[in-house]
């Protein structure tokens, strides 16, 4: 149902739901740059604007440290444009508040700065809900998003074993707390300064010794931010490009690997009060500077272990920059 069909009193509770919601958040002092408790949910809070044409029209702003380089996180984007979706669940009443699959195209690189969101209803039904969303930057579209709705805690039916789904899991070392965080580079992903990450160091340097692309490693958010389906999408997309680990006689230069579109599933609701999460990706195929890259993210509960709680699958291109050769570390995303 568009919103064109709900009546005028129903319209104008979604504005006073939004409008309240939006002047909660401006009263939170404002965080110094060097404050990371609280900086994940400014960065990804959206405003109700208005009702226009049986869409619903966001307003947010992309934050300077959610980048990669000078452009916002694709995955980023892809949070923000689900969090304006759940709002818009959420200001329908629906129980249907989960994004459970979401596929987006990306059509020209964003700024940092103000972004317009879009939402609007392809198919409503008892059990899943089709929304279509997009993104823009003044006269620019940014992405486009079709996402499928659900609810997560009220699914049911048949289901592998969790013995079975661990072993078809991609395997990654065991997440211990002792373990002191990897290096990260800020110059070029500046939000990793939010984020605790261990890589796998072994694991890609065997999937480099033959010839298997492959980026992963564990993480946490500094601020112990609970994980939701809107850090799993995030992280779904999270991991360095694998073609980096690549050995050089392979690829020789660095460069620029921007996503072109990445679908995104949620597996299962990752377990209340979870904070640590693996995030992986391989590639297999990379061809006529075009790649793909499967990933998938795992849920670390202490005392249950690990459990996949997404996957997703993405198409690339790989833009090589021999002038980037001369510093690898700083040139890998």
């Amino acid at each position: 149902m568009h919103l064109k069909h709900i009546d005028a009193h129903s319209r104008e509770r979604i504005q006073i739901h939004f409008s309240l919601q939006f002047f909660q958040l401006c009263d939170r002092p404002a965080l110094r740059s060097e404050e990371i408790k609280g900086e994940v949910e400014l960065a990804i809070q959206v405003q109700f604007v208005e009702e226009k044409d049986g869409k619903a029209q966001f307003d947010a702003s992309t934050h300077p440290d959610f980048v990669v380089g000078n452009n916002p996180h694709g995955g980023y984007l892809n949070c923000l444009v689900a969090n304006a979706c759940i709002h818009f669940q959420n200001a329908q009443n629906s129980e249907l508040k989960d994004p459970i699959h979401v596929t987006t195209i990306y059509f020209s690189v964003s700024k940092i700065g103000p972004v317009r969101i879009q939402v609007q209803v392809i198919k409503k039904g008892k059990s899943s809900t089709i929304l279509h969303s997009k993104m823009f930057q003044g006269d620019k579209t940014i992405l486009q998003s079709d996402l499928i709705f659900g609810n997560l805690s009220k699914e049911k039916g048949a289901s592998f074993p969790i013995e079975i789904r661990n072993k078809n899991a991609a395997h990654i070392m065991p997440f211990r707390r002792d373990r002191e965080p990897s290096p990260t580079n800020l110059d070029v992903q500046k939000f990793v300064k939010h984020m605790n990450w261990w890589y796998d160091h072994d694991a890609q340097q065997k999937g480099s010794e033959s010839y298997d692309a492959l980026s992963l490693g564990w993480s946490e958010f500094k601020d112990k931010r609970p994980l939701d389906v809107l850090s799993l999408l995030f992280l779904a997309d999270l991991p360095r490009p694998p073609i980096f680990q690549m050995p050089k006689s392979v690829v020789p230069h660095w460069g620029w690997v921007p996503t072109m579109t990445i679908s995104t599933q949620i597996i299962k609701a990752p377990t209340s009060g979870a904070t640590v999460a693996s995030a992986r990706l391989q590639t297999r195929y990379l061809n006529e500077g075009r790649l793909e890259a499967d990933g998938e993210v795992k849920e670390y509960v202490e005392g249950k272990g690990e459990e996949v709680v997404a996957i997703s699958r993405q198409m690339a291109v790989f833009n090589p920059v021999k002038a980037m050769a001369s510093n690898p570390i700083k040139s890998r995303l």
